[in-house]
């Protein structure tokens, strides 16, 4: 055997190791409706955050699930199958920052929230280019997970004005501009068909 297929195993089953002892989560988006302004109701979407454990951005085995994730966001996959893990990812560091939040640490909640951003751009472009290739052949696969990451967003939102009340007032411009940014990033989500 050489030394690249040694590397190979080796990075296989540290991979499959740290998800068994890190864990999983998915996404479960329960739907109302097929229209988006049906998603609201009094500001609020019916939308469940997963389950992100106790081992958050403070913890100091969090390195081993920003690792375990990096790897999952560089393995090949199709694009559908990508834009559920950023979905999956998105909601993770929102639950990440509105838990730091709690903890009073902000600047952490913040890079926690700017992170979810990242993915809910990187999604928007995935879901964009699959509309593109797929606008014949299987648009409601496409459809389902535009609309739930919109929901994903408006809960995002929702969490975001609940924060800006209870973090000091020299980081809610900060919490203003990741509510403006969750704004922009929705209406360029809604415009994918």
């Amino acid at each position: 055997m050489g030394i690249g297929t040694i590397r190979f195993v080796f990075l296989a089953i540290t991979t499959a190791l740290l998800l068994l002892l890190l864990g999983t989560s998915s996404v479960v988006a329960q739907k109302t409706s097929s229209r988006p302004a049906d998603l609201v109701n009094n500001d609020k979407v019916i939308y469940s955050l997963p389950d992100v454990g106790n081992v958050t951005p403070d913890h100091p085995l969090f390195v081993l699930k920003q690792i375990r994730d990096s790897f999952v966001l560089a393995l090949p996959q199709d694009p559908i199958s990508r834009a559920k893990t950023l979905i999956k990812m998105s909601d993770k560091y929102t639950v990440y920052g509105s838990r730091l939040v709690s903890l009073s640490r902000i600047n952490r909640a913040v890079s926690s929230f700017e992170l979810s951003l990242d993915h809910q751009a990187s999604l928007e472009k995935t879901l964009t280019e699959e509309a593109a290739r797929t606008s014949q052949q299987e648009p409601e696969i496409v459809s389902q997970l535009r609309e739930t990451a919109i929901q994903s967003n408006i809960k995002q939102a929702e969490i975001l004005r609940t924060l800006i009340d209870g973090v000091p007032s020299t980081e809610q411009p900060t919490f203003m501009g990741l509510l403006d940014k969750n704004m922009q990033l929705r209406k360029r989500l809604q415009t994918i068909e």
